[in-house]
């Protein structure tokens, strides 16, 4: 059974996680800041640690590089986990020494084989007693995948035949090219991990080829180490200034080439992983501010994005407007759920439809009610009456609909505050009398008929036809819209 490290400081996150892991078959260690979690990993040598980003006292970027630089702990694969999903976070985490990296809320689907995958490389790269004796200096293999291909390129047939022999003692495989020319023919033939190139070429200069060769978009990345003797130390640091990865000094001792080749493939290995993560984390940005949109107006999703807060906010113009289905009740009551649900998504489907066309925000639905508003991003001359022609349009395509529904609408005009509330289901709201108001004249409106207030009639008397309904008056009244009339 396979002991896994949590180090997480908050306690729903370290309950959940620890209690899913338990269930897969791990044995859980818990610890709640970076400085427990080395304690822990010294104390219990787990087989894998899943360090969170954003840990108070010693945050996770620290505590995994005080574990990648203790000898008896740099050997456990660390998965780091951070909420923030920001772009540059997984490379942050992979600089700070992190095996792998993902994202919270937890997607057991992704993280579970991260953690396998993880924990087979390592049982893989375990060595074997028996085997100690043998060990060489090699890093030219990686667990799991073929040798690492090494191109030599030097005029010299004695430098070639020497580190071709270094490099397979190593645990590379190795080719040579005597030149430029031919250098550029192995490289079209086949892909190679990384270069050995002469800073003394004769005909082409070593910066030329490099040059060339960095500029390439298929060859660009490959690590390029000038080999020197000790004369030519300033043209390898040259080379260095534009793009050469390391240099390996004549004579060619293994361990130096080793520990540089190998320190110039760790490299590049870690910027590929930080190019795939950054991928990972752009795509679960998009998705995040995907889903944002769809609970926030675009003007809040930017302010929350630049300021990290949603300020709450009184806006002096907005027409609110309500609509619901009549004897709703009715249809839960007698219909089968599917049968509700769909006809009560086609409704809203088309309710969403027409207040786009109308430049309405949507608040919120709530059960079979709708509220919507204009004037509040942006402010308009008159939003009741850009209100007004939307709440005709709602009404007569619900009574194309089947079933077909009977509606009752109820617009007012004034002052709201509106903002974001809640703590773990977030809500953009609005409220205010303006908001009680547009209800109850909704409430109080005839059947099948958009209802207006007297502050909202005031406001389209002009452009509209109809009367104030019976048994109401003054500033209270409610007036029944027939008709558009502009």
């Amino acid at each position: 059974m396979a002991k896994i490290l949590l180090v997480e400081d908050n306690e729903m996150n370290r309950d959940l996680i620890s209690r899913k892991l338990k269930r897969q078959g791990f044995e859980v260690v818990l610890a709640v800041d970076g400085a427990e979690g080395i304690e822990k990993a010294n104390d219990e040598t787990p087989d894998l640690i899943l360090m969170d980003m954003g840990l108070p006292i010693l945050d996770g970027y620290a505590a995994t590089r005080l574990l990648k630089g203790n000898e008896q702990t740099r050997g456990i694969p660390v998965i780091g986990l951070s909420a923030h999903a920001m772009s540059g976070d997984a490379g942050k985490a992979l600089e700070a020494g992190c095996d792998d990296y993902d994202t919270k809320p937890v997607e057991w689907e992704r993280l579970l084989p991260k953690i396998r995958q993880a924990l087979e490389q390592t049982a893989a790269a375990a060595p074997d007693p028996h085997d100690l004796a043998t060990t060489t200096l090699g890093s030219g293999f990686t667990a799991g995948s073929p040798p690492a291909r090494v191109l030599v390129v030097d005029d010299s047939p004695m430098h070639r035949e020497v580190l071709s022999r270094r490099l397979g003692e190593l645990g590379y495989v190795a080719e040579t090219a005597e030149g430029a020319f031919a250098a550029w023919q192995r490289l079209a033939e086949k892909p190679f991990d990384a270069v050995l190139l002469d800073v003394t070429l004769p005909g082409s200069s070593a910066k030329e080829v490099l040059g060339q060769l960095k500029s390439d978009a298929r060859q660009g990345d490959i690590p390029v180490l000038v080999t020197c003797p000790v004369d030519a130390v300033d043209d390898a640091i040259g080379c260095l200034r534009i793009g050469a990865d390391d240099f390996v000094p004549q004579p060619f001792h293994a361990e130096v080439l080793g520990a540089r080749l190998g320190s110039s493939l760790e490299r590049r290995e870690l910027r590929e992983k930080r190019k795939t993560f950054d991928g990972v984390v752009n795509g679960e940005e998009r998705h995040s501010e995907h889903l944002l949109r769809v609970l926030f107006p675009d003007p809040i999703v930017e302010e929350l994005k630049a300021t990290h807060k949603i300020l709450p906010r009184r806006h002096p113009d907005v027409a609110v407007l309500f609509c619901d289905v009549v004897d709703f009740k009715t249809l839960c009551d007698l219909s089968e759920p599917l049968e509700v649900i769909s006809s009560l998504q086609a409704l809203v489907a088309a309710y969403e439809e027409v207040l786009e066309r109308h430049g309405m925000l949507k608040v919120k639905t709530v059960g079979d009610s709708l509220m919507a508003v204009r004037g509040l991003f942006p402010q308009v001359p008159n939003p009741a009456l850009e209100s007004l022609r939307c709440a005709f349009e709602l009404k007569e395509t619900a009574a194309k609909l089947r079933p077909q529904w009977n509606l009752r609408l109820g617009l007012h005009v004034g002052p709201v505050v509106a903002g974001v509330v809640g703590r773990k289901r977030y809500q953009f709201d609005l409220w205010g009398s303006t908001v009680h108001t547009a209800a109850e004249v909704k409430a109080r409106g005839a059947v099948n008929a958009v209802n207006v207030s007297a502050a909202a009639w005031q406001r389209v008397a002009g452009s509209a036809a109809g009367n104030a309904l019976e048994g109401t008056g003054g500033d209270e009244a409610i007036y029944r819209v027939d008709r558009l009339t502009a």
